[in-house]
């Protein structure tokens, strides 16, 4: 491999400072098209824990729908399972149909923050605030109407595990949304996303 000639000049005589090396080493990376090294954007801790949290969601969904799926009739479980299973898929019940579509969006969204895509930053923050502004509405609601005549005609959370869930639900996605928007340095390492 053929090192090429430097044309500037020494500092300080014929002796070469380490810094003025170290200067002519980052001219030639980036004038040899080397160009990468420069923008290689750094995944935050955060990114990576969240992204993690992703895969490990649409991981336990696929394996509870194959579970529930080559065993239907089984009742299995502890309440505690089960609120797992309804954090996980985001208040979507007993496993259906929904529940492999859902894992499929987790997966794909971790995929995307892995690989620090804008997108998967921004539908993450709006599918998380959407969930939390729904769920809160929601138990506002529940308990504005508790106790009433149109109580009895809705649905309303069991006490106990049901409502113990929402609340995890709810506190994960505003820990989700606060760390994707408001983490220092999340937005700096997704914005240099498109350099």
């Amino acid at each position: 491999m053929e090192v090429p000639e430097d044309n500037t000049e020494p500092a300080k005589g014929n002796v070469v400072q380490a810094e003025d090396w170290a200067q002519q080493i980052d001219q030639r990376s980036t004038t040899d098209g080397d160009r990468d090294t420069m923008h290689r954007r750094v995944r935050p801790g955060i990114v990576a824990l969240i992204a993690l949290f992703q895969f490990s969601k649409a991981a336990f969904l696929i394996l509870v729908v194959a579970l529930v799926w080559q065993f239907p009739d089984m009742q299995w479980g502890s309440l505690t399972f089960w609120g797992i299973v309804y954090i996980a898929s985001h208040g979507g019940g007993a496993p259906g149909f929904m529940t492999p579509l859902i894992a499929a969006y987790a997966a794909v969204i971790g995929w995307g923050l892995w690989s620090m895509k804008k997108w998967a930053r921004n539908l993450l923050m709006i599918t998380s605030g959407f969930s939390v502004v729904r769920w809160a509405r929601y138990l506002f609601l529940n308990s504005v109407i508790s106790g009433t005549e149109l109580s009895k005609h809705l649905d309303s959370l069991k006490p106990g595990f049901e409502q113990q869930s929402v609340y995890v639900l709810i506190l994960l996605d505003v820990l989700v949304f606060c760390c994707l928007a408001f983490y220092p340095d999340v937005a700096e390492a997704f914005a240099k996303e498109n350099h």
